[in-house]
């Protein structure tokens, strides 16, 4: 479980990640030696392991993220932003040039004059 952690990576989103790895590590749960309080009585040594985990550019449970990852999500939005512009591009005028399908404008001056 604690390779698996380890080894798993979401990026863009919080996840509960670092409280899975701070728990697989935690000596009292690894000897099985807690209690449904054993959360609230062990949580406090959490600050710790999320400062551990920021340095070495993970996200944190407050959402941090290193520097790679917000050049990674910036180029991914300029990216998709480009993408949209070159759709808008493509699309077919609807202002009645000569772009327009010869079926839709029928149908347009049928309903016009009311047939």
């Amino acid at each position: 479980m604690r390779r698996a952690l380890a080894e798993y990576q979401i990026i863009g989103a919080r996840t509960t990640l670092p409280f899975a790895r701070w728990l697989m590590e935690h000596p009292r749960y690894i000897a099985a030696d807690f209690s449904t309080d054993f959360i609230a009585e062990e949580w406090e040594t959490r600050p710790k392991e999320v400062a551990r985990e920021q340095q070495n550019g993970e996200i944190t449970m407050d959402g941090g993220l290193d520097t790679a990852q917000i050049a990674a999500i910036v180029g991914g939005l300029l990216m998709y932003e480009q993408v949209e512009e070159d759709k808008l591009r493509r699309r077919p005028a609807a202002n009645g040039s000569a772009e327009t399908s010869r079926w839709r404008e029928a149908a347009r001056k049928g309903i016009l004059r009311g047939l």
